[in-house]
């Protein structure tokens, strides 16, 4: 058992950590989304026509195959691998048997674009994108699940033109990470490894609000410039609300392990929930929390429940705050309201709980502390 299923299952109780396993290896049930006519396949073998798509006769691209569904068809992927960019502008089922969508050259590997609420995306190795491996957009009720999505944002690194990997100000362009949520609700990201990538699973609000989605049982480990899971303000007057963040590991990355934060005045990242997750070795606080400027809301965020290492190895620039730490609550300006940090299992930092000096404490209570020098500071 490796370290993160150790602590889930002496923290939560071996019923916890056998439910992660159960839970992260279900699909979605066949025909969830209503009737859609006839499956079709596709195939590294199969030939593109009109009529393309039967099991004798697949077609030969994920794209043609997707264009000759019928919505609320499932549409299933053969081993092998795919040199395109995959567009869902209507609700499919789009199931992956070990098959590899290579987006060498292209913006995105997959896109869960308007049209497509309804949407699933299971069993894909997802790489090579110059921006993010899969994200979903102004669309409701998708679910992302048990892909690997790796070795993408590619455009940090090399020059593009898309616009997320323009950097804004001293901050970098982050590509949209591996995997991200964008003017999405009522959705699931769910059972995916998101490794090697810019950052790991972006939750945002750049084109409208965001929220009521889970991001439930994924891995988000050694995206080495940003962070393993974020949920950021980016759009005054939107926000990023009632999402919840549950049984993930996130570790190695050079943010925070994940984080709620606020950008631009009017901005908010709000009323989310961190709970049951592992989070270790990142570069900054494991569970973190951001507020930059006038006018912005990061209140009632509920950190809960989670195992907490060494983090903030790299020392967080904008609080200030260079040693271990395990949770880090920063707020520039305004006062922050409703934070609950408790009922957290927090090891081997310097630091376990790090408050400015405008954060509300009074949620803060009952972690458990293990090899740490200072428990709370503030």
């Amino acid at each position: 058992m490796n370290n993160a299923r150790l602590w889930r299952a002496l923290a939560f109780g071996a019923a916890g950590a056998l439910l992660v396993g159960s839970i992260a290896v279900s699909a979605a049930p066949a025909g969830a989304h209503g009737n859609g006519g006839p499956d079709v396949w596709v195939s590294e073998h199969g030939q593109n026509s009109p009529n393309c798509g039967s099991q004798s006769e697949p077609c030969r691209t994920i794209t043609h195959g997707v264009g000759n569904a019928r919505p609320g068809a499932t549409v299933h992927v053969k081993h092998g691998t795919y040199a395109e960019q995959v567009v869902l502008a209507k609700d499919v089922k789009l199931l992956g048997d070990s098959a590899t969508i290579d987006a060498s050259g292209k913006t995105n590997g997959v896109v869960i674009g308007p049209g497509a609420s309804d949407s699933i995306v299971d069993g894909f190795t997802v790489e090579n994108a110059i921006g993010e491996g899969i994200i979903a957009t102004q669309v409701r009720f998708v679910q992302i699940s048990h892909n690997l999505v790796t070795h993408n944002d590619v455009g940090a690194t090399t020059p593009s033109t898309y616009p997320p990997c323009q950097p804004q100000g001293e901050v970098p362009g982050d590509c949209g990470e591996g995997v991200h949520l964008q003017a999405t609700s009522y959705s699931r990201v769910i059972g995916n490894r998101v490794v090697n990538n810019v950052g790991g699973i972006l939750v945002s609000d750049d084109l409208g609000p965001t929220h009521d989605n889970r991001i439930e049982y994924n891995t988000a480990s050694d995206n080495k410039l940003d962070c393993g899971i974020t949920l950021p303000g980016h759009a005054p007057g939107t926000g990023v609300y009632n999402n919840v963040i549950d049984w993930n590991t996130s570790t190695g990355n050079g943010g925070a392990g994940i984080l709620f934060a606020a950008s631009a005045p009017g901005t908010g990242s709000h009323d989310n929930v961190a709970q049951h997750n592992y989070v270790a070795d990142n570069g900054e606080g494991g569970i973190a929390i951001h507020a930059h400027t006038p006018n912005q809301n990061v209140d009632n965020n509920k950190i809960t429940m989670n195992m907490i290492g060494t983090n903030n190895t790299a020392g967080d620039p904008d609080a200030g705050v260079t040693q271990t730490a395990g949770v880090i609550v920063f707020s520039a300006v305004v006062p922050v309201h409703g934070t609950i940090v408790r009922n957290n299992v927090i090891s081997d930092n310097a630091i376990g709980i790090w408050l400015s000096k405008n954060i509300d404490k009074t949620g803060i209570y009952n972690n458990l502390f293990a090899n740490v020098t200072t428990n709370v500071v503030q």
